[in-house]
Protein backbone atom coordinates (compact mmCIF):
# COMPACT_ATOMS: atom_id res chain seq x y z
CA UNK A 1 0.00 0.00 0.00
CA UNK A 2 1.35 3.14 -1.14
CA UNK A 3 2.13 5.61 1.60
CA UNK A 4 3.26 9.27 1.18
CA UNK A 5 4.97 10.99 3.62
CA UNK A 6 5.69 15.36 3.57
CA UNK A 7 7.55 17.55 5.87
CA UNK A 8 6.46 20.98 6.81
CA UNK A 9 8.85 23.32 8.79
CA UNK A 10 7.38 25.10 12.13
CA UNK A 11 6.80 29.22 11.76
CA UNK A 12 7.83 30.95 14.85
CA UNK A 13 6.11 34.48 14.02
CA UNK A 14 8.09 37.55 15.25
CA UNK A 15 5.67 40.29 14.81
CA UNK A 16 2.22 41.20 12.40
CA UNK A 17 -0.63 42.76 11.31
CA UNK A 18 -3.96 41.45 10.79
CA UNK A 19 -5.30 42.12 6.86
CA UNK A 20 -8.80 41.71 6.69
CA UNK A 21 -10.02 41.36 2.93
CA UNK A 22 -13.66 40.38 1.13
CA UNK A 23 -12.20 36.76 0.43
CA UNK A 24 -10.83 34.32 2.87
CA UNK A 25 -8.24 33.58 0.39
CA UNK A 26 -6.91 37.30 0.28
CA UNK A 27 -7.26 37.52 4.08
CA UNK A 28 -4.31 37.00 5.85
CA UNK A 29 -1.70 38.70 7.92
CA UNK A 30 1.74 40.70 7.09
CA UNK A 31 4.62 40.36 9.39
CA UNK A 32 7.82 38.19 9.55
CA UNK A 33 9.05 35.07 11.18
CA UNK A 34 11.49 32.33 10.81
CA UNK A 35 11.65 28.32 9.89
CA UNK A 36 12.62 25.88 12.02
CA UNK A 37 14.28 22.53 10.70
CA UNK A 38 11.13 20.58 13.55
CA UNK A 39 8.23 20.79 12.18
CA UNK A 40 5.11 18.31 11.55
CA UNK A 41 5.48 14.85 9.11
CA UNK A 42 2.20 13.74 7.80
CA UNK A 43 2.12 10.87 6.66
CA UNK A 44 -0.89 9.37 4.38
CA UNK A 45 -2.09 6.22 2.77
CA UNK A 46 -5.47 4.92 1.09
CA UNK A 47 -7.00 2.58 3.85
CA UNK A 48 -7.95 -0.86 2.28
CA UNK A 49 -11.33 -1.78 1.44
CA UNK A 50 -12.28 2.22 2.22
CA UNK A 51 -12.09 1.71 6.18
CA UNK A 52 -13.24 4.89 7.91
CA UNK A 53 -10.61 7.29 7.93
CA UNK A 54 -8.64 6.65 11.08
CA UNK A 55 -6.27 10.19 12.42
CA UNK A 56 -3.21 9.89 14.75
CA UNK A 57 -1.38 13.17 16.21
CA UNK A 58 1.78 12.04 17.40
CA UNK A 59 0.52 8.63 18.07
CA UNK A 60 -2.46 9.48 20.48
CA UNK A 61 -5.30 11.51 19.77
CA UNK A 62 -5.71 15.46 19.64
CA UNK A 63 -9.30 16.81 18.36
CA UNK A 64 -7.96 20.03 17.55
CA UNK A 65 -5.28 18.89 15.60
CA UNK A 66 -7.75 15.84 14.02
CA UNK A 67 -10.24 18.75 12.80
CA UNK A 68 -7.90 20.61 11.11
CA UNK A 69 -6.71 17.33 9.09
CA UNK A 70 -10.43 16.73 8.51
CA UNK A 71 -11.02 19.71 7.56
CA UNK A 72 -8.29 19.90 4.77
CA UNK A 73 -9.94 16.03 3.26
CA UNK A 74 -13.61 17.52 3.42
CA UNK A 75 -12.40 21.20 1.32
CA UNK A 76 -10.61 19.00 -1.13
CA UNK A 77 -12.96 15.99 -1.37
CA UNK A 78 -16.06 18.66 -2.30
CA UNK A 79 -13.75 19.96 -5.60
CA UNK A 80 -12.53 16.70 -6.15
CA UNK A 81 -15.07 13.82 -4.90
CA UNK A 82 -12.72 11.34 -4.24
CA UNK A 83 -14.43 8.31 -2.47
CA UNK A 84 -11.23 7.41 -0.94
CA UNK A 85 -10.87 7.00 3.52
CA UNK A 86 -7.21 7.13 5.20
CA UNK A 87 -5.01 6.68 7.70
CA UNK A 88 -3.09 9.74 8.77
CA UNK A 89 -0.14 9.83 10.62
CA UNK A 90 1.21 13.04 12.06
CA UNK A 91 4.01 13.63 14.20
CA UNK A 92 4.70 17.03 15.44
CA UNK A 93 8.40 17.40 17.02
CA UNK A 94 7.42 21.03 18.23
CA UNK A 95 5.20 22.08 21.40
CA UNK A 96 1.56 22.64 19.92
CA UNK A 97 -0.31 25.54 20.39
CA UNK A 98 3.13 27.32 21.41
CA UNK A 99 3.31 29.84 18.66
CA UNK A 100 5.28 27.29 15.82
CA UNK A 101 2.59 27.44 13.15
CA UNK A 102 1.99 23.69 13.77
CA UNK A 103 -1.89 24.11 12.61
CA UNK A 104 -0.57 25.98 9.17
CA UNK A 105 1.84 22.77 8.98
CA UNK A 106 -0.82 20.17 9.37
CA UNK A 107 -3.15 22.05 6.87
CA UNK A 108 -0.40 22.14 5.02
CA UNK A 109 1.12 18.96 4.85
CA UNK A 110 -2.03 17.37 4.65
CA UNK A 111 -3.49 18.44 1.37
CA UNK A 112 0.37 18.48 0.04
CA UNK A 113 0.48 14.77 0.90
CA UNK A 114 -3.70 14.19 -0.38
CA UNK A 115 -2.37 16.16 -3.40
CA UNK A 116 0.81 13.41 -4.39
CA UNK A 117 -1.09 10.10 -2.86
CA UNK A 118 -4.27 11.31 -5.32
CA UNK A 119 -2.42 12.33 -7.79
CA UNK A 120 -4.94 15.04 -7.85
CA UNK A 121 -4.40 17.89 -10.87
CA UNK A 122 -3.17 20.97 -8.68
CA UNK A 123 0.25 22.11 -8.01
CA UNK A 124 1.62 22.73 -4.88
CA UNK A 125 0.41 26.64 -4.43
CA UNK A 126 -2.90 25.42 -4.98
CA UNK A 127 -2.60 22.80 -1.97
CA UNK A 128 -1.48 25.78 -0.11
CA UNK A 129 -4.59 27.47 -0.62
CA UNK A 130 -6.59 24.61 1.13
CA UNK A 131 -4.71 24.92 3.77
CA UNK A 132 -5.23 28.33 4.20
CA UNK A 133 -8.70 28.62 3.67
CA UNK A 134 -8.27 25.81 6.53
CA UNK A 135 -6.74 27.79 8.73
CA UNK A 136 -8.61 31.22 8.11
CA UNK A 137 -12.26 29.13 8.45
CA UNK A 138 -11.52 27.65 12.01
CA UNK A 139 -9.45 30.73 13.38
CA UNK A 140 -6.42 28.76 13.94
CA UNK A 141 -3.62 31.29 12.07
CA UNK A 142 -3.89 33.82 9.11
CA UNK A 143 0.14 33.75 7.91
CA UNK A 144 1.98 30.70 8.79
CA UNK A 145 0.50 28.63 5.42
CA UNK A 146 2.25 31.57 3.50
CA UNK A 147 5.54 31.58 5.42
CA UNK A 148 6.02 27.85 5.10
CA UNK A 149 6.16 27.31 1.46
CA UNK A 150 9.31 29.60 1.93
CA UNK A 151 12.94 29.30 3.83
CA UNK A 152 14.70 30.60 6.65
CA UNK A 153 13.60 33.97 7.78
CA UNK A 154 10.33 35.37 5.94
CA UNK A 155 8.72 38.50 5.26
CA UNK A 156 5.57 38.31 4.68
CA UNK A 157 4.87 41.36 2.76
CA UNK A 158 1.46 40.80 0.87
CA UNK A 159 -1.34 39.09 3.33
CA UNK A 160 -3.16 36.09 1.85
CA UNK A 161 -2.76 32.55 0.84
CA UNK A 162 0.04 31.27 -1.41
CA UNK A 163 -0.74 32.73 -4.92
CA UNK A 164 -2.24 35.47 -3.21
CA UNK A 165 0.35 36.77 -0.36
CA UNK A 166 3.54 37.34 -1.53
CA UNK A 167 6.45 37.07 0.86
CA UNK A 168 10.35 38.23 0.78
CA UNK A 169 13.01 36.04 2.07
CA UNK A 170 16.42 37.50 3.98
CA UNK A 171 19.39 36.30 3.03
CA UNK A 172 21.63 35.07 5.85
CA UNK A 173 24.73 33.66 5.61
CA UNK A 174 25.75 31.76 8.60
CA UNK A 175 24.70 29.05 10.40
CA UNK A 176 21.96 29.71 12.71
CA UNK A 177 20.65 28.10 16.07
CA UNK A 178 16.98 28.91 17.05
CA UNK A 179 16.64 28.70 20.93
CA UNK A 180 13.08 27.91 22.60
CA UNK A 181 11.72 27.50 25.80
CA UNK A 182 7.92 26.95 25.87
CA UNK A 183 5.20 27.75 28.81
CA UNK A 184 2.06 26.68 27.61
CA UNK A 185 -0.44 27.87 24.81
CA UNK A 186 -2.70 30.88 23.91
CA UNK A 187 -5.74 30.11 21.84
CA UNK A 188 -5.10 31.96 18.35
CA UNK A 189 -8.50 32.40 18.41
CA UNK A 190 -9.11 34.28 21.06
CA UNK A 191 -6.77 37.00 20.15
CA UNK A 192 -7.18 37.30 16.16
CA UNK A 193 -11.03 37.68 16.56
CA UNK A 194 -11.18 40.34 19.35
CA UNK A 195 -12.05 43.60 17.79
CA UNK A 196 -10.10 45.73 20.20
CA UNK A 197 -7.17 43.29 20.21
CA UNK A 198 -6.62 43.03 16.17
CA UNK A 199 -6.86 47.09 16.28
CA UNK A 200 -4.18 47.08 18.63
CA UNK A 201 -1.87 44.12 17.08
CA UNK A 202 -1.95 45.70 13.23
CA UNK A 203 -1.71 49.02 14.09
CA UNK A 204 1.62 47.92 16.00
CA UNK A 205 2.58 45.04 13.65
CA UNK A 206 2.49 47.77 10.78
CA UNK A 207 4.53 50.18 12.37
CA UNK A 208 7.76 47.33 12.97
CA UNK A 209 6.92 46.44 9.23
CA UNK A 210 7.80 49.55 8.01
CA UNK A 211 11.01 49.92 10.60
CA UNK A 212 11.83 46.20 8.91
CA UNK A 213 11.34 47.39 5.99
CA UNK A 214 13.90 49.56 5.50
CA UNK A 215 16.82 47.34 7.38
CA UNK A 216 15.61 43.71 7.25
CA UNK A 217 18.17 41.34 9.09
CA UNK A 218 18.17 39.27 11.72
CA UNK A 219 19.28 41.20 14.18
CA UNK A 220 16.02 43.56 13.22
CA UNK A 221 13.61 41.10 13.24
CA UNK A 222 14.54 40.43 16.88
CA UNK A 223 14.80 43.91 17.89
CA UNK A 224 10.92 44.67 16.61
CA UNK A 225 10.08 41.29 17.61
CA UNK A 226 10.63 42.31 21.54
CA UNK A 227 9.21 45.84 20.56
CA UNK A 228 6.19 44.17 19.11
CA UNK A 229 5.83 42.00 21.95
CA UNK A 230 6.33 44.82 24.82
CA UNK A 231 3.70 47.46 23.14
CA UNK A 232 1.07 45.11 22.15
CA UNK A 233 1.20 43.88 25.85
CA UNK A 234 1.27 40.10 24.99
CA UNK A 235 4.21 39.65 26.38
CA UNK A 236 4.28 38.12 30.04
CA UNK A 237 6.43 38.38 33.05
CA UNK A 238 7.39 34.81 33.14
CA UNK A 239 8.38 34.68 29.40
CA UNK A 240 10.02 37.77 29.74
CA UNK A 241 11.77 36.63 32.01
CA UNK A 242 13.76 34.02 29.94
CA UNK A 243 13.97 36.49 27.13
CA UNK A 244 16.37 38.26 29.60
CA UNK A 245 18.18 35.44 30.24
CA UNK A 246 18.75 34.62 26.75
CA UNK A 247 19.64 37.97 25.75
CA UNK A 248 22.92 37.88 27.29
CA UNK A 249 23.78 34.50 25.40
CA UNK A 250 22.32 34.95 21.93
CA UNK A 251 21.60 37.79 19.53
CA UNK A 252 18.54 38.91 20.73
CA UNK A 253 15.23 37.20 21.66
CA UNK A 254 11.48 37.94 21.53
CA UNK A 255 7.96 35.68 22.16
CA UNK A 256 6.51 33.70 19.45
CA UNK A 257 3.24 34.95 17.83
CA UNK A 258 0.76 33.61 19.66
CA UNK A 259 2.29 31.62 22.16
CA UNK A 260 3.89 31.46 26.03
CA UNK A 261 7.03 31.08 24.13
CA UNK A 262 10.19 32.43 24.11
CA UNK A 263 12.96 31.91 21.11
CA UNK A 264 15.96 33.59 20.42
CA UNK A 265 18.40 33.21 17.22
CA UNK A 266 22.23 32.56 17.77
CA UNK A 267 25.24 31.59 15.84
CA UNK A 268 27.09 29.87 19.09
CA UNK A 269 25.50 27.94 21.59
CA UNK A 270 27.99 27.24 23.76
CA UNK A 271 26.64 28.84 26.68
CA UNK A 272 22.76 27.85 25.94
CA UNK A 273 22.29 24.50 28.34
CA UNK A 274 20.12 21.63 25.88
CA UNK A 275 18.32 20.82 29.34
CA UNK A 276 16.90 23.94 29.58
CA UNK A 277 16.00 25.46 26.19
CA UNK A 278 15.38 23.40 22.84
CA UNK A 279 18.08 23.85 20.37
CA UNK A 280 16.58 24.10 16.28
CA UNK A 281 18.18 25.63 13.48
CA UNK A 282 17.10 27.90 10.86
CA UNK A 283 15.53 25.67 8.01
CA UNK A 284 16.38 26.82 4.65
CA UNK A 285 15.71 23.43 2.81
CA UNK A 286 11.81 24.40 2.00
CA UNK A 287 9.29 21.29 2.19
CA UNK A 288 10.08 17.47 1.76
CA UNK A 289 8.83 14.84 0.43
CA UNK A 290 10.03 11.20 2.04
CA UNK A 291 9.98 7.86 1.22
CA UNK A 292 11.60 5.70 3.53
CA UNK A 293 13.30 8.56 5.73
CA UNK A 294 14.82 9.28 2.49
CA UNK A 295 14.37 12.97 0.78
CA UNK A 296 12.17 12.74 -2.59
CA UNK A 297 13.17 15.78 -4.82
CA UNK A 298 10.39 17.24 -6.54
CA UNK A 299 10.11 19.73 -9.23
CA UNK A 300 8.08 21.88 -7.91
CA UNK A 301 10.60 22.56 -5.05
CA UNK A 302 13.31 22.67 -6.66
Amino acid sequence: MKKVNVFVPSHITGFFSIQEATTPLQTGSKGAGILLNRGVTTSIQKNPNNEETNISINADSNPEKEAIIRKTIELMKSEFNFKDNFTINQNINVPVGCGFGTSGASALSTSLALTKLLKLPISPIKAGQYAHLVEVSLGTGLGDVLAEMEKGLVFRIKPGAPGYGECEVINTDNELYIITKSLGSIKTKNIITNSKQKEKITKIGSNMEEKFLKLPSIRTFLKYSYQFSEETELLNPKVKKIIEDLNTKTFGASMAMLGNTAFAITDDISEIDPEEYTISKLYNDGIKYLEKGKVVNDQNYL
